[in-house]
């Protein structure tokens, strides 16, 4: 998992950090190069990655990836090439939608969800 930002924040450097995500890219002005980078470090192909994202610099990666996905308030053009939309906005559960969206898509959200009955 990676972040792939334009913005600057230590509340996205600290926010990482608690889920364990080490790669965090910020002030990115390219994200398509930024893709191409992160497909490199870890031997992955654009068909083996899911993304998300809300605006018009998001598109080189939602056409790319195998799995584009965006918050339910992202920019008309984003929605249009999405093939997951969460209920939620960003900021309001949208990144918690799209995890169980790929969790169940790969068979692994029942034995998660199971875990939690225990």
């Amino acid at each position: 998992m990676a972040i792939v930002t334009g913005r600057e924040s230590s509340v996205v450097k600290r926010r990482a950090a608690e889920l364990g995500i080490t790669e965090i890219y910020q002030k990115v002005t390219d994200k398509g190069a930024t893709f191409k980078e992160i497909l490199t470090k870890n031997g992955l192909s654009p068909e083996e990655t899911a993304y998300a994202g809300d605006d018009l610099v998001d598109l080189p990666i939602l056409l790319r990836c195998a799995l584009p996905m965006a918050p339910a308030d992202a920019s008309p053009e984003i929605l249009s090439v999405a093939r997951f939309v969460s209920r939620s906005p960003g900021g309001h559960g949208a990144v918690r939608e799209m995890i169980e969206y790929v969790l169940t898509g790969v068979g692994l959200w029942d034995d998660l969800f199971a875990r939690y009955l225990a």
